[in-house]
């Protein structure tokens, strides 16, 4: 008998065989800390041409450095564990509105060149992202080229809190904030005490920061609390005294503002800092990061909502007065700027003006210059401070052009405002103190390829901006982790730059070590002519760094503002209030008066008269409140209160319409605790209102991406034009994501267009994913599919309530696309969806697709137990099994889970599939209702990428040659057994695919082939399964398929992404939901062509038509005949929706669906689609990493 092994399990063992063998003989490394044994691993660095080494590095990743931190307290040390560490894989990152996080964070990674031998030196080195962002094992931090280059030098990274947890403060004893800086101290304590053990000299740490990383150095140069745990330090791009890195009002006004406001969010009282410590300490971990991220996007362009803070204990006084006082910890310093920082603050003010991909920088007249400067000037935001600026830095010579562009001085202001003179001000101050040994830079060497140039694209006018010394400083083109390609210019110039920091780690001077033809660099001494090094590839000395500037920032404009204040301090209070009040949500006002009325002390002895006019005065109020308040809705579960919301475009879709919105309902109980696994509990009835104004969490799932995930998470979402009839019809929609990601709250299925195109009601749902929806152990433990039958409770809800909300029970539509259409089809097919919805709409995906379900319970049964033993549970029953698993937290569970294995996917359990899809299909024992199913012509792009992940960012398609052809193919075809093996079916294949002239041309390119076959074996061929079985029982069919190539892809992240896909998979749900006019999109950086925009609109009619009558044609927009087996028409979604016959791609579909099959040998075991869900994996993850990219280095919040 053949047995075919999983694709993905074999090419894991063979992975790990080969490592295996290759590792014998080497021990893994081993090292005694404090705490314990650590486990590291070693990594090879071998690059031959520029830097010609070839060196082990033994890397300990993980490694706890404090106990897990009490929230708003400082870290406390860590204490001894029993056994070994396994510190060979990285931790979460601190918990953060984007990136993967959590509250558990304090880990440090050491990476110890083979050469270390004994009193190396070590660099620590603090990551930036502007206190918010970041963490120590971003790639952009990698540190394995610099550490092979440097030889004998230890490198440290660390986490550290960030954001509110890291920096909140109330400005008293109870919170007093800086407990990230308390983390990075903790870090330098566990260096002085461990670092010998690793073969460091804990006297030759120097600390290193780039930009909020920067800030964090200088605030330990400051501390009296870091004295004696450094004896150097670097600072890139930023220090205290830059106006972002540390909250400089008086007795931190504005942090204290900033608790307060986040208070206020979660409904804290503010009255006592201890009672809202308190209860900010009890609000879950997604409540207060969802609210940190919203808090973020409220606050003003460049300023930060939590930094540090002078708390007179870490912080003492302000940054100014303890350099002035001298109160600077001992050891050289090496610090400077970029020429272009300030392009960081031009590209967020134009990022949604479509300037990040842009060759030409946006042009800034005056008038828009001047409606800038407010926002980007911090502290200095004063009328006269304004025209002082302008004075100093505009060309008058173009003062009377209105349209003159003033791009250059902007840039110039903000350089210069917030990195390079308080750079100079540190310097001068830390010359005058104790004329220590400083070395100034500065970086002008412009870079072929931005950092926030990914793959090639992005903007190319940021010249020299901030943060782009870190490609050169970890040397990005010579690592070949990374995909990053560098001209051998810059590679040669990274290599120079890096030479310098690691000569100045190990001796104190930049020059001593490597050798350099440069000229040597001379000192920073500001009393003659200020010295520093311009970082370009001359490496030239110049003197007297920006000196009008810096002069004009750090002198003239203090006084200036000192005049132009000249405000009370009651004055100050005053502004800070106003400032607040015009935050405050306006129920919170409401009640303050309803008590102000409430009070009769205010009556005066005229009380008739002036009880008359308060009573008129509170009349109108209550009517205000009541023209305020949201839709009401009484469900049978209790009241909800949702928000309505204008919706008006006018140019295509010519609506206007006002939409009440129901967001977060909750369907069902919290699946949590025992209730994981297994079958939802609809959900209990609840007493009062509940505001339903926001999304519910979305379900744990493999994206870090998706922030406020949550296992209770069984929530809809209902969308209702108020033109709307009384018994409107209902569309209720199924998100995809391959069973394991995605919400029904993406912005993607916002439901403003389609239900105001429409007129119907438009539901959303979520269901649980993964491991948390599909995981089995094939009995009632944990029965499988409750996923599924979270949809099923889900449509129940809506069959039981959508009339209270004037949608009509009997019109009720469900659709989906990819593994949401895979759910539709589902749905037709089992008996416990029966009744529950009246017609059915499919995208891209069939209950026969290979990735819709596992085909082996075996399979499914063995990935529980494989999950089980990640989690160190018993196996012995699964009675055992499953009470460990329900007993683990959601975090652990979710990782263990996706280290088992990928695909935890539907299962023919008997229960919600009574027997296989295509046996049910084929018997007729399905729902026969109408239904509208299509595919799009290139979905099988999708696998053609995930080979070669740089085509991501390629406008041009990669060629594929016909030995990769051959390779690839027969690890995608899983339904049909082992393919590789069978000769007959291979042939077969390569017969229907690749004609005889292409055969024979050994250059010929074989992708369109490779698209075209895994277009047609995962959805066209099943999609025509599923229509044939419909059509066979005389319901109607409506089938399309989609031509047209998006301008704007779901696939283009911030201008980002491949031109050369066609109609990929998932790229009709832009068009299908109106994306265009959809504002909260993230790869929504293009405006779609005006036919693409007239496209969306008739789609919208199309599909909500089809809901409403059963048919998608109205008589206005073209007609879209009925698929019969006669004609097989079928509507072509392109700009001009014409209408073709003889279905789409029939002689592919009869060879698949009706030749392959034949060729199958009985003996087989079908293979399982976990191959496929890691193509999916791989795609998403590529556009996870775009867009951290840019929120982790600071450039697109």
């Amino acid at each position: 008998m053949t047995i075919v092994m999983d694709t993905f399990n074999a090419l894991t063992l063979f992975l790990f065989v080969v490592l295996a063998l290759l590792q014998q003989g080497a021990a893994d490394p081993v090292v005694n800390v404090s705490q314990g044994t650590l486990l590291g691993k070693t990594e090879n660095f071998r690059e031959i041409r520029f830097l010609r080494v070839n060196i082990d590095i033994d890397v300990y990743l993980g490694v706890p450095y404090a106990e897990p931190p009490k929230r708003f307290r400082p870290p406390e040390e860590r204490q001894p564990w029993e056994g070994v560490w396994n510190a060979t894989y990285a931790r979460d990152g601190c918990a953060q509105p984007i990136l993967p996080s959590s509250e558990d964070c304090l880990y440090l990674n050491v990476y110890v060149p083979e050469n270390v031998k004994k009193d190396a030196a070590v660099m620590v080195w603090f990551h930036g992202g502007g206190y918010q962002y970041g963490f120590s094992t971003s790639r952009t931090y990698d540190p394995i080229v610099l550490v092979a280059l440097a030889d004998d030098m230890i490198f440290v990274s660390a986490n550290y809190r960030l954001g509110l947890y890291g920096f909140l403060s109330t400005g008293d004893a109870v919170a007093p904030g800086n407990y990230g800086l308390m983390d990075q101290l903790e870090v330098l304590k566990w260096v002085k005490t461990n670092i010998a053990a690793f073969g460091g000299d804990p006297s030759r740490v120097t600390i290193v920061g780039e930009s909020a990383g920067a800030g964090s150095v200088s605030a330990h140069l400051l501390s009296p609390h870091s004295k004696g745990y450094f004896n150097q330090a670097i600072m890139q791009s930023g220090n205290l005294l830059s106006p972002w890195a540390i909250d400089s009002s008086p007795n931190s006004k504005r942090s204290v503002m900033m608790a307060g406001d986040l208070a206020r969010r979660v409904d804290c009282p503010t009255d006592s800092t201890v009672e809202m410590v308190a209860c900010l300490s009890l609000q879950s971990e997604r409540t207060l990061t969802n609210q940190e991220r919203e808090l973020i996007s409220d606050t003003v362009f460049n300023d930060l909502p939590f930094k540090p803070v002078v708390d007179k204990d870490f912080i003492p006084d302000q940054p100014e007065v303890l350099l002035q006082k001298g109160a600077l910890n001992p050891g050289k310093l090496l610090m400077g700027t970029n020429q272009d920082e300030g392009t960081l603050f031009a590209l967020r003010a134009y990022l949604r003006a479509g300037y990040l991909n842009a060759d030409e920088a946006p042009e800034i007249p005056l008038q828009d210059l001047r409606e800038l400067l407010p926002f980007y000037t911090y502290n200095y935001n004063h009328p006269l401070l304004h025209s002082a600026m302008e004075q100093q830095y505009l060309d008058w010579s173009v003062a009377d052009n209105s349209t003159a562009d003033h791009f250059k001085a902007f840039v110039a202001m903000m350089t210069d405002l917030a990195f390079a003179c308080p750079t100079d001000a540190f310097a001068r101050w830390a010359m005058g103190s104790d004329n220590r040994t400083i070395f100034l830079y500065h970086l002008t060497h412009v870079p072929e390829h931005s950092l926030v140039s990914l793959g090639g694209l992005g903007p190319k006018w940021l010249g020299v901006g901030h943060a782009e010394d870190l490609p050169f400083l970890f040397m990005f083109g010579l690592n070949n982790r990374r995909q990053f390609n560098q001209p051998t210019v810059d590679k040669e110039f990274g290599i120079q730059m890096a030479k310098y920091w690691i000569n100045f780690i190990k001796t104190g001077n930049p020059d001593e070590g490597f050798s350099s033809s440069a000229e040597p660099w001379t000192p920073y001494w500001p009393p003659t002519s200020p010295v520093y090094k311009e970082l370009n590839p001359d490496m030239k000395n110049r003197n007297s760094l920006k000196a009008n500037e810096c002069q004009f920032w750090n002198s003239y404009l203090p006084k200036l503002a000192t005049f132009t204040a000249n405000t009370t301090d009651m004055e100050e209070d005053w502004a800070i209030e106003v400032d607040r009040w015009r935050n405050q949500d306006m129920t919170d006002w409401m009640a303050a008066f309803q008590d102000f009325k409430d009070n009769k002390s205010v009556m005066s002895t005229e009380r008739r008269t002036r009880e008359m006019i308060f009573s008129v005065f509170v009349g109108l109020l209550a009517l205000a409140s009541a023209a305020m308040a949201g839709p009401i809705v009484q469900t049978l579960n209790g009241r909800i209160e949702g928000v309505t919301e204008t919706f008006k475009e006018t140019d295509y879709l010519k609506v206007d319409k006002q939409i009440d919105i129901y967001r977060g309902i909750p369907f069902a109980e919290p699946p949590v605790g025992a209730r994981r696994f297994q079958p939802p509990v609809p959900v209990n009835s609840w007493s009062g209102t509940r505001n339903c104004a926001k999304h519910g969490a979305a379900c744990i799932q493999y994206f870090v991406s998706f922030s406020g995930m949550d296992e209770d998470c069984l929530f809809l979402n209902v969308y209702r034009p108020q033109t709307a009839s009384k018994t409107a019809a209902v569309m209720v929609f199924i998100h995809g994501g391959a069973f394991f990601f995605g919400m029904g709250s993406m912005p993607e299925y916002f439901g403003q267009p389609i239900s105001a195109v429409g007129d119907i009601i438009y539901v959303s749902i979520n269901y649980r994913l993964g491991p948390f929806g599909f995981l089995t152990t094939g009995d009632s433990e944990a029965p499988g599919n409750v996923g599924l039958l979270d949809q099923v409770v889900a449509l129940k809800w809506i069959k039981d309530n959508i009339q209270r909300f004037g949608g009509d029970p009997d019109k009720i539509t469900i659709f989906g696309e990819s593994a949401g259409s895979a759910s539709v089809s589902f749905h037709l097919v089992s008996k416990q969806s029966q009744g529950l919805f009246n017609r059915a709409i499919m995208e891209s995906g069939t209950s026969t697709s290979f990735f819709a379900y596992q085909r082996s319970m075996d399979y499914a049964k063995n990935q529980a137990k494989d999950v089980a033993l990640q989690a160190g549970c018993s196996t012995a029953s699964s009675a055992d099994m499953i009470s460990c698993l329900q007993a683990l937290p959601q975090r652990e569970l979710r990782s263990v889970a996706y280290k088992a294995d990928l695909a935890y996917l539907p299962v023919v359990d008997g229960f919600f599939l009574h027997d296989s899809p295509e046996n049910i299909l084929a018997a007729g024992d399905f729902q026969k209702l109408d239904i509208m199913i299509g595919t799009m012509r290139d979905e099988g792009a999708l696998m053609a990428m995930v080979l070669d992940l740089t085509s991501y960012f390629s406008s041009t398609a990669p060629p594929m040659s016909r030995d990769k052809f051959l390779q690839v193919y027969p690890n995608w075809v899983f339904t049909y057994g082992d393919v590789p093996n069978n000769a007959a079916m291979k042939q077969a294949i390569e017969a229907k695919y690749v004609s005889d002239s292409q055969a024979a041309d050994p250059a010929a390119d074989y992708l369109d082939n490779y698209i075209r076959m895994m277009t047609d074996y995962t959805w066209v061929a099943p999609a025509d399964v599923t229509a044939q079985a419909h059509l066979r029982e005389g319901t109607k069919v409506y089938m399309y398929q989609m031509t047209h190539q998006q301008t704007v892809s779901i696939f283009h992240v911030f201008f980002l992404g491949p031109k050369w896909l066609g109609a990929v998979h998932a790229d009709d749900i832009p068009t299908v939901f109106g994306n265009p006019w959809i504002d909260d999109i993230f790869y929504k950086t293009g405006k779609p062509l005006p036919e693409e925009m007239m496209m969306s609109n008739t789609v919208m009619k199309y599909w909500t038509n089809f809901a409403k009558t059963g048919s998608p044609s109205d008589g206005v927009i073209p007609d879209w005949p009925e698929y019969t087996l006669a004609q097989k028409q079928y509507k072509e979604i392109s700009v001009y929706l014409p209408t073709r016959t003889g279905g789409i791609r029939q002689d592919y579909v009869k060879f698949w669906n009706e030749e392959i099959p034949k060729l199958v040998s009985p003996s087989d075991v079908i293979s399982t689609p976990t191959e496929g869900i890691a193509a999916f994996i791989q795609v998403q993850n590529q556009v996870d990493q775009c867009i951290a990219e840019f929120q982790e280095d600071g450039v697109y919040h």
